[in-house]
């Protein structure tokens, strides 16, 4: 599969994405190489994520890819960023 397809597989919504992120536990932080999607990126076997609400890049064989971020995908980091869906993150409040 591409990255496109493994973006898109996660769902046509923010809230789709959200959930899905949670079903595989892939929880993160604000960081763009380590936030909930570039971390399911990394289960997928690619290498040096980088996820940003209008760019996605990464290793994977060997190979640099990288594609345009899916709206639904920069629905959800925006809103992650903002401080919605606090369940993906690896960072406790006090």
């Amino acid at each position: 599969m591409t990255i496109i397809a493994d973006l898109e597989a996660l769902g046509k919504t923010e809230q789709e994405v959200a959930k899905k992120l949670q079903e595989l536990d892939c929880k993160g932080t604000s960081d763009a190489t380590d936030c909930p999607v570039a971390n399911y990126l990394k289960t997928l076997g690619y290498e040096n994520v980088t996820v940003e609400s209008d760019d996605v890049f990464a290793d994977k064989d060997g190979k640099r890819g990288g594609t345009e971020t899916p709206l639904q995908i920069a629905e959800f980091i925006t809103s992650f960023d903002d401080g919605n869906y606090q369940f993906l993150n690896k960072k406790k409040e006090p």
